[in-house]
């Protein structure tokens, strides 16, 4: 594990940037911070906040980290809030622990989700390909599902008890969906028709131009189809 030494800077009042980290695992052990931004930083695969301050929410600025799969955040503390932005769509990425809040921006895609006021928040969070949305939504809070998906695959099932964002997905014609929480979709230009068995979904969708069929329950469906 290389050491933030010579990448590192501190204030005074709880936040650290690392800036140019060339090692693939960070630990951040220092008990006086709660904010950090961690920028440009291609090696990184896991990220070890678990020793942030207890009592506040941490907040995480991560940008251009390409390699980036596990985020390990302190347990028993409020809510995290996430900002994630970079040069490319990212891999397949966990973040274990309580987020209230998250955020993503990379090309074509620009997203902010935050937990319901009705709802804990989310004890995880999984950012994954459509390939990859069945297995990630047994164990996340959240399931982030982005990417085109491969041609053998035309409809998603939205099960479990989580939320879910959709976003940026091409080839997808049909949802069906089961889950509890609520489900989010933007950018999912082939979808045509989707199903719903939950009474009381929350459902938002956005730029979703050959939507013609929503059919089943549903508590509260908003559509939007511009910018």
């Amino acid at each position: 594990m290389a050491s933030t030494q010579h990448y590192s800077e501190t204030d005074s009042i709880g936040g650290c940037t690392v800036h140019g980290f060339e090692g693939s695992e960070l630990t951040i052990s220092d008990g006086n911070l709660y904010a950090l931004d961690i920028v440009n930083a291609p090696n990184l695969t896991t990220l070890n906040v678990a020793r942030l301050q207890v009592d506040k929410a941490p907040h995480l600025l991560l940008k251009n980290l390409p390699k980036l799969q596990r985020i390990i955040l302190p347990a028993n503390h409020p809510g995290a809030v996430i900002h994630l932005s970079s040069e490319e769509a990212p891999g397949e990425l966990h973040i274990g622990g309580s987020v209230c809040e998250i955020d993503g921006a990379w090309p074509g895609v620009q997203f902010r989700q935050e937990v319901s006021s009705h709802r804990k928040n989310w004890e995880s969070v999984t950012i994954c390909s459509t390939t990859d949305a069945a297995k990630a939504s047994k164990t996340a809070g959240l399931v982030i599902v982005t990417g085109a998906a491969p041609t053998e695959l035309d409809h998603l099932c939205l099960d479990e008890h989580c939320d879910w964002l959709l976003t940026d997905i091409d080839g997808v014609n049909h949802l069906q969906i089961t889950t509890t929480g609520s489900v989010a979709v933007d950018q999912m230009p082939s979808l045509r028709s989707l199903f719903s068995t939950n009474h009381q979904l929350q459902l938002s969708l956005t730029r979703t131009p050959r939507l013609r069929r929503i059919a089943g329950g549903g508590e509260l469906v908003s559509i939007r189809q511009s910018d």
